[in-house]
């Protein structure tokens, strides 16, 4: 997420109230991106879009990595309550942003049993991924009604506004409400989810608003309730719902446009576009689909039927894709913060340099296979205070004569390493997926310091032995 957009949470800051961010951040892992440049005053979670462990999870904490105990989305939820208490007298928001039921499938056996003779599959692991994946929506309405009955206690329901919703679709084959398609798809099976808003005393119970509705809608919606006026940085493109919310539900004609990128590129498709009556998808493929939006099962395709709706609406997404064409992945910001860590997965990997575990780079996993000639891995660097910076490499490997070569554009350095062999952290997961990293333990050595000028700048590593692995390199000013 760019840093210059002005975030709910910046809002409600300047506002006086506190904020707080507990679980996932996904738009962000270095400053100015990262939650605590973003408006919240304290985090606890991780700014990736994905962990590998949920038992005693190692988490940041306002910046420094601490082990917790538990299972994750209980600390989370623990820590959100913890927060409302003592933020009880003053105005707060508080971000509770689970990241389960994503893989990896671990959940507590209480969970897991009471699910596992419910699910009914010929495939044993879909059989065991679709009973975690159940446990762990069983967990999250646990927590949840411990969040609620917290309000309730401290007799804050009718001050608070609670806004439940998840991200996507389901990532295993299990019930979606008969709809198209599931997550990565654009279909309404990837991406229409639940929303439910409480407002005691204010919002009619078993209210429902059946008008088309986003995620982008929550800003003003909510600000609008609060009464909460604020100068928008740039355009905003959700609408104010409030009225709809608390009053008369109106359908008004609007245009909703969806995108998923699969790679590190910026493609078009796949994309679709949404209005009042219809539901346009374009694939990778030459056949457009044209479904109406009361044909949930996306069923009955009227492109061929209605080619110039069809192609008008394909028009109107394309025109509203073009500025995304040029957008790319920021280089890392070096110096906003006293240190940044650069992990392996957000490198660029070339000649036979792979990621250990998944031939994308998943969170949590990293590099190997890196040579002295063509096989290494580079970041693209934002210095934005020239300096001397301290360099550490996180790595492990059992040879004991590797030697690692770390370049910057007007440095390079070779250290001889010592030999450390990692020891795997329990693997908690009911089913293993290929992809998905098991951590482990690594050694810390420093490489010495660098004067780093100010502007773009390359990070780039080697290795004498394919076997080193490296998780990541740490820049620390001094």
């Amino acid at each position: 997420m760019d840093a210059e957009e002005y975030t709910l949470a910046e809002i409600l800051k300047d506002q006086g109230y506190s904020t707080a961010c507990f679980g996932k951040w996904h738009n962000g892992s270095h400053h100015p991106h990262h939650p605590l440049s973003q408006g919240f005053d304290v985090f606890l979670g991780f700014t990736a879009g994905h962990w590998n462990r949920y038992f005693d999870p190692e988490l940041e904490h306002n910046g420094r990595m601490i082990r917790t105990e538990g299972y994750i989305a209980d600390i989370f939820t623990d820590r959100a309550i913890d927060y409302i208490r003592e933020k009880q007298d003053e105005p707060f928001f508080c971000y509770l942003a689970y990241n389960t039921p994503h893989s990896p499938f671990q959940v507590p056996d209480p969970y897991y049993d009471m699910y596992i003779d419910r699910v009914t599959s010929r495939d044993s692991a879909l059989r065991m991924m679709n009973a975690s994946v159940l446990g762990m929506v069983k967990n999250i309405d646990d927590n949840v009604g411990r969040l609620m009955n917290t309000l309730k206690e401290l007799e804050l329901e009718e001050h608070t506004v609670v806004v439940f919703l998840t991200d996507n679709g389901p990532n295993t084959q299990r019930f979606n409400g008969e709809m198209k398609g599931r997550k990565g798809w654009v279909n309404d099976g990837g991406v229409r989810v639940p929303c439910f808003i409480q407002w005691k005393g204010h919002i009619p119970a078993g209210k429902v608003v059946h008008s088309m509705t986003a995620h982008i809608d929550l800003l003003p919606t909510l600000t609008g309730m609060m009464g909460i006026d604020f100068e928008p940085v740039r355009e905003l493109h959700g609408w104010d719902l409030s009225e709809r919310i608390l009053g008369v539900d109106r359908e008004t004609d609007r245009m909703l446009y969806t995108h998923v990128n699969r790679g590190v590129e910026v493609t078009p498709l796949p994309g679709a576009v949404r209005t009042a009556e219809w539901r346009l998808v374009a694939n990778a493929g030459p056949d457009l689909e044209l479904t109406r939006r009361e044909d949930a099962r996306e069923l009955r395709n009227l492109a061929d039927s209605l080619p110039e709706l069809a192609d008008s609406l394909f028009g109107l997404y394309n025109r509203w894709f073009e500025p995304l064409k040029s957008r790319r992945i920021p280089p890392i910001p070096v110096g906003v913060i006293d240190s940044v860590v650069i992990p392996a997965h957000e490198g660029f990997l070339h000649g036979n340099a792979s990621y250990f575990w998944s031939p994308n780079g998943w969170s949590n996993d990293w590099v190997h296979r890196l040579d002295m000639q063509s096989s290494f891995v580079y970041w693209p660097l934002n210095v934005a205070e020239a300096g001397n910076y301290q360099c550490f490499v996180n790595y492990a490997c059992e040879s004991g004569s590797v030697s690692l070569s770390l370049h910057l554009t007007d440095h390079q350095v070779e250290r001889k390493l010592p030999a450390f062999v990692p020891v795997a952290d329990r693997n908690h997961s009911r089913i293993d997926r290929p992809a998905e990293a098991i951590g482990q333990t690594w050694r810390r050595e420093g490489m010495g310091t660098f004067f780093m000028e100010h502007g773009a700048d390359t990070l780039l590593v080697r290795a004498s032995v394919p076997a080193l692995q490296l998780l990541s390199v740490v820049l620390i000013k001094e």
